[in-house]
This record gives C-alpha cells, sequence and structure tokens, in this order.
C-alpha cells in the first residue's frame, strides 16, 4: 500500500496544527493564555444570557505568548444567530477563525492592557432572541522565563 505525496503533506500538516494548539500556540511549556482563575480561557456557558441583551467582561493573562485562542460557547438551549467582532484591541488584531472561535494577536513585543469586544446573538428555545457583549481584557506579561513573544 502506498502513500501519496499529499496524502502525506496532510496529514503531516494536521499533525503540526494539532501541535501548535497543544502547546498554547506558543512552543514554550511555561507560556500560557490563561482567563483570571485559571479555567485556561473556558467562558463558562452560565455566564451568558443573550435573551437580556447582557454584557460580560472577562480578563485574560498572556504570560510569554503571542497569540491567544478564545472559544465561545453558547449555553444548552440557545441556538446562535450570529458572532462577530465588535471593536479591534488598540494593541493587536483580532480574527474570527469560525463561528464561535477567535483568534488575538498581540503586537510583536508589546506588554500591557489591550481589549476587544465580542457580539454573540442567540435565541433561548421558544422565547426571545438577543445579544451578549462580550468586553476582553488581555494582559500582556513577560513568561516565567522572561520571554515577551
Amino acid at each position: 500500500m502506498m502513500c501519496s505525496g499529499r496524502g502525506f503533506v496532510r496529514s503531516f500538516g494536521l499533525l503540526g496544527l494539532g501541535l501548535v494548539f497543544a502547546l498554547g500556540l506558543s512552543g514554550e511549556a511555561d507560556a500560557s493564555c490563561l482567563r483570571k482563575g485559571g479555567d485556561k480561557g473556558a467562558l463558562k456557558e452560565a455566564e451568558l444570557h443573550p435573551e437580556t441583551n447582557d454584557s460580560v467582561t472577562l480578563l485574560y493573562w498572556l504570560e510569554g505568548v503571542s497569540v491567544c485562542m478564545i472559544r465561545v460557547p453558547i449555553p444548552d438551549g440557545y441556538e446562535m444567530i450570529e458572532t462577530q467582532i465588535a471593536g479591534q484591541p488598540v494593541w493587536g488584531v483580532v480574527k474570527q477563525i469560525d463561528r464561535n472561535i477567535f483568534q488575538y494577536t498581540k503586537n510583536s513585543g508589546y506588554l500591557g492592557m489591550d481589549h476587544f469586544s465580542v457580539k454573540v446573538c442567540a435565541k433561548k428555545r421558544f422565547a426571545t432572541s438577543g445579544c451578549t457583549h462580550i468586553q476582553y481584557n488581555m494582559n500582556s506579561i513577560k513568561g516565567k522565563q522572561g520571554q515577551v513573544d
């Protein structure tokens, strides 16, 4: 059984991408992107109530990394209508990777606080729809080894 060149390259590329995510996108074991409280950046579903047009503010610590992947969960019983970037950061850039996945990349060498916002609209089963505005405060600090990027 022979392996085609394209299949090998595709498999190797997916493996490499998986390793990048497993290492926190930094390649450094001591680097991290954590939400304050240490829950590895997870927004708890119970914190979102789109039907009330609520807002949530979250603090993340970027310790020795430049990139932070953020997944916005939709609570059980909700149907996602729309997600979008509502405000770009001053000291970096945010990209929407998927319907509920966002990537924050800080400017090279920047240390300090930055922020951006995301709008998440959803409909609760048999009820009204609305939007949650999420403000992300991103605090970039030096890593344990003193690395900045």
